[in-house]
């Protein structure tokens, strides 16, 4: 069985919406100076999440996709370009209908 310790902080919203998280929080759940949290809201509840390495997550996945558009176009007549702002083009040819494109965004 997992004991919790519920921890419970009153903090002041100042006028430009910003809140000082105290520091032995912080420390507690492994927040740096310059790191990232997650900001969840549900219904009226607001959460807290260390971690959030938005940046991260996102080259991550970007490079699983590379793979398997890698996987996916290595015996087929398909070539692809990943562009800027997330665009993906899969070029490919149909004998009755000639090249194609597809374009993919994510």
């Amino acid at each position: 069985m997992e004991m919790v310790i519920r921890t419970e902080y009153v903090l002041k919203v100042d006028r430009q919406g910003r809140v000082v998280l105290p520091v032995e929080f912080r420390r507690e759940v492994g927040i740096k100076n310059g790191g990232s949290i997650v900001l969840k809201k549900k219904n009226s509840r607001i959460y807290v999440e260390a971690g959030g390495d938005l940046e991260g997550e996102v080259e991550q996945w970007k490079e699983k996709l590379k793979t398997l558009l890698r996987r996916f176009t290595e015996d087929k007549n398909l070539n692809y370009t990943i562009h800027e702002h997330n665009l993906i083009e899969v070029h490919y040819e149909l004998p009755e209908r000639g090249a194609k494109n597809l374009w993919i965004r994510w």
